[in-house]
């Protein structure tokens, strides 16, 4: 599996990128479905495309609300080990701080829009 540390790697995959975007956290069958869909639409687009799971390291409660944190189920190890068992092939890690914690949503799908550019129909 290949892990990728930055938004802008994106732009070195060949053809639609499809993202399935969350902490993934266990990878309980909720974070499954997520990732599940993610490769349906790739299945399904004619272009083909690569399915990348999109994931923060730390989680973002850890910068946000400390004394809030949940213990986490997995270790990043242990997460990156149950993404390859699920047939994942790439991984963007985002770093999760104080900086990116100021992004508004918008902003960062302006940003993985950037890299990430759309089908050409």
């Amino acid at each position: 599996m290949e892990v990728l540390n930055s938004i802008t790697e994106l732009d070195q995959i060949a053809g639609p990128v499809h993202l399935a975007i969350g902490v993934f956290d266990g990878l309980h069958c909720g974070h499954q479905a997520v990732i599940r869909a993610a490769h349906q639409a790739a299945d399904s687009c004619s272009k083909g495309g690569t399915v990348v799971v999109v994931t923060f390291d730390p989680h973002p409660i850890r910068v946000i609300a400390p004394g809030r944190a949940p213990r986490l189920l997995t270790s990043k190890r242990h997460k990156m080990a149950l993404m390859t068992g699920q047939g994942i092939d790439r991984v963007l890690v985002v770093k999760f701080d104080e900086e990116f914690s100021k992004l508004t949503g918008q902003e960062f799908v302006e940003r993985l829009h950037a890299v990430c550019r759309p089908l050409q129909t």
